[in-house]
């Protein structure tokens, strides 16, 4: 008989997995101190951003430390703390069997619970929404969630957990470092441009009302963002509540995404063959690397820079959740496919195409077919579109402001055609490390998952390879999908060809790194020098009341925009709401002020010119030459790396280029001769 002290094999079990809790509950707690302590790490090191202008910008000196090693220390443990109330919650519903399912569905409830709770403290208490009592609030639903986990592995069945699970956190870990501490001048002290301010604003809003949408009194910030594009501002309004309303915390959730896009990718090779290799983490972590690199210098609609925090944020989210959404539908995982799948469609308008995309390809060649899974998928989908179309009707009836309405239909892009720029080619090849890109062409070296993936891959990037107006951000599915594909199965994944396919993909990176590589590194602060002259009397901004940002519309008449013919060749130009973001609201003493932006009720400042008048504001200027010289100062453009490069005129719907190029072919033009 066995001993009365001895444990049942049972008993031994959960004491294991218990054990195994209280480890990576350790383990999460050990990153996601530094934020608790120190929620203002990122307002310092933005303070830092004059050092953007010396010699050296990228060596930081005697704020080495500060910028290297404490500033992504912070940023880690906030993604971590973010996260981890997520961790808890998927691993007590089984989702830990392997650690990229593990971390990519506890991204998934992290951004039900977390921003379920963002929404509660701001509306029932707001002392507890910002800074480190919400990073606290945070700690305490993942103190809730674990509890509950461990309730779970003592009483309920057995829960699975993750093998070896070091061989994905640690690259993750080394990865994201890298990224924080080397790119930092660029996360933390450059200026926004248009599309970078306009996601921080309307992220922004989420810190005083539940949605991120804009009455219409706000004026022409309020097109962004939708329904089918606000998935990216409720993640990046918890950064913002705890670290501030900086420009870091606009950018670093970005961090947090691709950990995400790992994860899936992850997800998908350990369906296929059991694990992940610390080698293969490492080699899809340091594609991912390049793919930031080049979002984050070279993915732009302005003519001076690329920013972070739109469209890096929002495209890399996407990605992810339509990974989630098509490892779920092949597992058949009905609620998890559901969840993925309607985060999707609120994340970007291409969610919807790709999923749609995928439901095509796996029915075609998956075998056998994942039926319920692809059901799930599609009444998901459907249920969604409904859903759209009773959401403006239930936000009226209470009151809240409606959706904007930015993204046009992408049929309409298919007015303008062309088909010879080949050069669109490297948009997706390099990006993804050009090899996983380039071997696809291997068929059959591929499994029927690899090939639909593929083929998902192939036509969204021939959906905007022949249209004649695309942005670099356009073609994100097709830099990520291709990495998904191939490191599934493929030459990579068999023993015979494995250790030649890693090598050629470690000289298909620097390959990738070269050719990404910016032609100019400086991070741009003119906006910052220019708001450091801008005194905006208007109230409200502190608070995002509408009025404050309608009052920007007056602002265009101080630069021209940047869709401007002459922006940037001979005038200086951008987004009103970046000055307006910049500008002054209390007057420091001795500040230089050379423009005002005052009510039409206010009186007007000592010697000061009214320029222009628009919204029930004003517009002064004190010294038309300094004005002047303001609109012909000559910044480095284009920005990022030459392969690139895309003609501005080439950017816009409908817009005129600047230069010769691929021939367009004009379908509306065409149409009406035909009619005549």
């Amino acid at each position: 008989m066995a001993s009365s002290s001895s444990q049942s094999p049972d008993a031994a079990e959960r004491s294991l997995c218990t054990r195994r809790v209280l480890g990576a509950a350790l383990a999460v707690a050990a990153l996601a101190w530094a934020p608790l302590v120190d929620a203002q790490a990122l307002e310092r090191a933005g303070e830092l951003w004059p050092q953007a202008e010396s010699p050296r910008p990228y060596w930081p000196g005697e704020h080495a430390l500060e910028l290297w090693l404490w500033t992504p220390l912070v940023t880690l443990g906030g993604c971590a703390l973010f996260l981890a109330p997520g961790l808890a919650l998927a691993a007590a519903l089984g989702s830990a069997s392997a650690m990229g399912r593990w971390l990519l569905h506890a991204l998934a409830l992290s951004l039900l619970a977390v921003s379920a709770l963002a929404g509660v403290l701001g509306a029932f208490a707001p002392g507890l929404s910002r800074g480190a009592p919400f990073g606290w609030s945070v700690a305490a639903l993942a103190l809730l969630a674990s509890l509950w986990l461990v309730h779970r592995v003592r009483t309920g069945p057995r829960l699975p957990w993750p093998a070896q699970p070091a061989a994905l956190v640690a690259p993750s870990v080394v990865a994201a470092w890298l990224a924080l501490a080397l790119l930092a001048p660029k996360f933390h002290w450059e200026s926004f441009n248009g599309d970078g301010v306009h996601a921080f604003e309307s992220t922004r809003l989420l810190l005083v009302q539940p949605t991120p949408f804009w009455p219409q009194e706000a004026g022409d910030i309020r097109g962004f963002p939708g329904l089918t594009s606000m998935l990216f501002a409720f993640p990046g309004a918890w950064f913002l509540r705890l670290f501030g309303e900086n420009e870091g915390a606009a950018r670093v959730s970005v961090v947090l995404y691709l950990l995400g896009v790992f994860a899936a990718i992850a997800a998908l090779i350990e369906d296929a063959r059991g694990r992940v290799r610390a080698l293969e983490s490492v080699l899809v972590w340091c594609a991912l690397l390049v793919y930031l690199l080049v979002m984050a210098f070279s993915a732009s609609y302005d003519p001076y820079s690329a920013d972070i925090a739109l469209p890096a944020t929002q495209d890399t989210l996407t990605v992810a959740c339509v990974l989630g959404a098509i490892g779920a539908s092949l597992r058949g995982d009905r609620a998890w496919t559901a969840l993925f799948t309607a985060l999707s469609y609120v994340s970007l308008p291409s969610g919807l195409m790709l999923l749609g995309l995928w439901l095509i390809a796996a029915f075609v060649f998956v075998r056998p077919r994942p039926l319920r899974g692809l059901a799930a998928m599609a009444l998901a989908l459907a249920a969604c579109a409904l859903a759209a179309r009773a959401a403006p009707v239930a936000l009226a009836a209470l009151g809240q402001p409606l959706p904007g309405g930015e993204y046009e239909s992408l049929l309409a892009r298919f007015a303008y055609l062309q088909l010879s720029d080949v050069r669109r080619l490297a948009f997706a090849l390099a990006p993804c490390g050009i090899v996983p890109g380039l071997v696809l062409l291997g068929w059959r070296w591929f499994d029927p998952l690899s090939r639909a993936l593929a083929c998902v891959a192939l036509a969204y990037f021939a959906f905007f390879y022949v249209q004649a107006y695309v942005s670099l951000h356009h073609f994100v599915p097709a830099m990520l999908l291709p990495l998904a594909a191939f490191w599934r199965s493929g030459p990579v994944a068999a023993p015979p060809t494995a250790v030649r396919a890693r090598w050629a993909v470690a000289l298909g990176l620097l390959a990738a790194l070269w050719l990404s590589w910016p032609s100019s590194w400086r991070p741009l602060v003119h906006a910052r020098r220019i708001g450091e002259r801008l005194h905006a009397q208007v109230e409200g901004y502190e608070h995002s009341a509408p009025a404050s940002l309608a009052a920007a519309s007056a602002l265009r008449h101080l630069f021209p925009p940047g869709l401007a013919a002459e922006v940037p060749e001979s005038s200086y130009g951008g987004s009103p709401y970046i000055w307006n973001r910049y500008a002054q609201r209390e007057l420091r003493d001795g500040a230089r002020v050379d423009y005002w932006l005052t009510r039409d009720d206010a009186p007007p400042p000592q010697g000061a010119e009214r320029v222009a008048n628009e919204g029930g504001c004003t517009l002064y200027v004190r010294d038309r030459e300094v004005w002047r010289a303001d609109r012909s100062v000559e910044l480095p453009h284009p920005p990022g790396a030459p392969l690139y490069a895309i003609d501005r005129g080439r950017l816009f719907l409908g817009a005129k280029p600047r230069s010769e190029g691929p021939a367009i072919i004009d379908l509306r033009a065409l149409r009406r001769r035909l009619g005549q």
